[in-house]
């Protein structure tokens, strides 16, 4: 969350700004003598202007000074310790309040249980919106409309949020956000692995100040767990290890009370995060409790789940046995639950172990497999990842054609479902490929990469490590000096994207053999 200061008008600005507001609502709107003064009376404020201006549709400017020479007096005789500026802007918001109808006050005040704005569905499922009243909130600039939401400037919040205290109508409407944003993020997490992952994982983007807020709302209670495990897969796409790894610990602080499928998954989840960071032993104490409790419930998937992370754990400690004994144990485990989704992801994460035991012709076999298995199955996430693991197994056999195809379908996947870390793989990937016909490039996607393991506090996995070290000695000491693209200039997602699209540029124009 960031803040902006908003200066205040000159006076003539001021005075040019009223006008235009007033004739957006009135275009048949003349400016008199009064106009000047209402500028001056609130103080050139934008925000103060604006919300006395719409009211021309209903009042004369004389009327509206008059109004305010009224109210302005009373209102600012309060919050001494505020600068005047300050308490005239939450004068000016009171007085337009005060002239709502009384179902305006109610949607007004509940409209601020949202962070980040809302949709027309969620205004109406918890605030109980109707379209007409919301409107006139809008018309009043006392809500704004846009891209499908509804919003309030966080001046406006901060008042919307006083009068629902004083209406005692704050953890209501608290309980209601938080079953709502439960809903949302339960119907989007049933979405992962099918061809819908896509367009859910943008739905959860546009409402993750209202998740934070719900997560919130919910703490000390089970409500604060359940949602963290829906949006777990989320906070991992997205890159969001830290974030994450907090909202789940302090959930499973307060899980006594919470059902052993959520207090399992909360663990493993919770795991993953600590592996990502790389904390194994964390990892592999969480990951063993998610697997007891998940096996007393009765719970196959999820102790099946657990396995693979151990697994997973392993393999990053270069337990290679250990590894592939787990690994066989999930592909049973799936098979006999019919879950072709688990089958698919165990051959990728064996094709990685194959990898790393440079067993590169067994490691094409299995990713070619999970890569088939995913793409029937629409899960571009495993696709994504099994397509990653095909390109560096062929890179590491000499099959730079298929390495490039492999990796072109891999970052096209990765940018489609917004996976942030697995661009980062992609980016050394495709650093390997081309920096020998494009090292500045090539040093371009290391930089990215670089920065995005730093921000999202990825530990890389050995091969990748050991990948990136290897185009690093074979980089000019120079290369990439003179590039337009600066990665730290941008914030991450975009300096991820535009990294994305140099890579499939240069792949495109690779000269390949094999």
């Amino acid at each position: 969350e960031q803040e902006y200061g908003v200066p205040t008008f000159a006076h003539e600005e001021a005075v040019r700004f009223f006008i235009g507001r007033a004739r957006a609502v009135d275009d048949g709107f003349q400016a008199n003598g009064s106009v000047a003064e209402i500028c001056h009376r609130l103080d050139e404020l934008p925000l103060a202007l604006e919300l006395a201006a719409v009211r021309v549709k209903a009042l004369s400017p004389a009327q509206i000074l008059a109004l305010l020479e009224r109210r302005l007096p009373l209102l600012t005789g309060g919050a001494r310790d505020l600068p005047e500026r300050q308490r005239t802007l939450h004068a000016t918001i009171e007085w337009s309040y005060e002239l709502l109808t009384s179902a305006e006050q109610s949607l007004f005040a509940r409209m601020a249980v949202f962070v980040g704005g809302c949709t027309l569905d969620a205004a109406q499922e918890v605030a109980e919106a109707d379209i007409d009243t919301l409107l006139s909130l809008v018309d009043k600039s006392l809500l704004r409309y846009a891209d499908d939401r509804y919003w309030m400037l966080e001046t406006i919040r901060e008042f919307a949020r006083e009068q629902l205290t004083r209406l005692g109508e704050a953890e209501a409407m608290a309980a209601r956000h938080v079953d709502y944003f439960i809903a949302v993020a339960e119907r989007a997490r049933s979405s992962f692995g099918t061809s819908g992952e896509a367009a859910s994982i943008e739905l959860l983007v546009r409402d993750q100040d209202n998740f934070r807020a719900a997560l919130a709302y919910a703490a000390d209670s089970p409500l604060q767990l359940r949602l963290a495990c829906a949006l777990w897969r989320f906070w991992l796409q997205r890159g969001l290890h830290s974030e994450g790894r907090r909202w789940l610990e302090a959930a499973l602080l307060a899980s006594e009370d919470a059902p052993p499928h959520d207090v399992a998954l909360g663990l493993r989840a919770a795991a993953v995060f600590a592996r990502v960071h790389g904390d194994l032993d964390v990892a592999e104490r969480l990951t063993i409790e998610s697997a007891a409790i998940a096996r007393s419930a009765g719970e196959r998937k999820l102790e099946m789940d657990a396995v693979g992370s151990l697994a997973n754990v392993a393999i990053i400690r270069s337990d290679y046995p250990r590894a592939a004994e787990l690994m066989a144990e999930v592909e049973t485990l799936g098979r006999e639950l019919g879950d072709e989704h688990a089958v698919a992801v165990t051959r990728a994460n064996r094709a990685y172990l194959a990898i790393q035991m440079a067993d590169f012709d067994l490691a094409l076999t299995l990713a070619q497999e999970s890569l088939a298995l995913s793409r029937k199955a629409g899960d571009s996430t495993n696709a994504a990842n099994a397509a990653l693991n095909l390109a560096l197994a062929a890179h590491a056999c000499g099959k730079q054609r298929v390495a490039r195809d492999a990796l072109v379908e891999g970052i096209e996947r990765a940018r489609a479902i917004r996976h942030s870390p697995f661009l980062v793989d992609a980016l050394i990937i495709a650093a390997a490929l081309i920096v020998a016909s494009d090292p500045s490039t090539a040093s371009v996607l290391l930089a990215v990469a670089n920065r995005a393991q730093a921000d999202l506090t990825i530990e890389l996995e050995p091969v990748e490590r050991e990948l990136r070290a290897s185009v690093e000695r074979q980089l000019p000491d120079r290369a990439g000096d003179d590039e337009p693209i600066d990665p730290a200039a941008r914030d991450l997602d975009t300096a991820l994207d535009i990294a994305a699209s140099r890579a499939l540029q240069s792949l495109a124009k690779l000269a390949l053999k094999g």
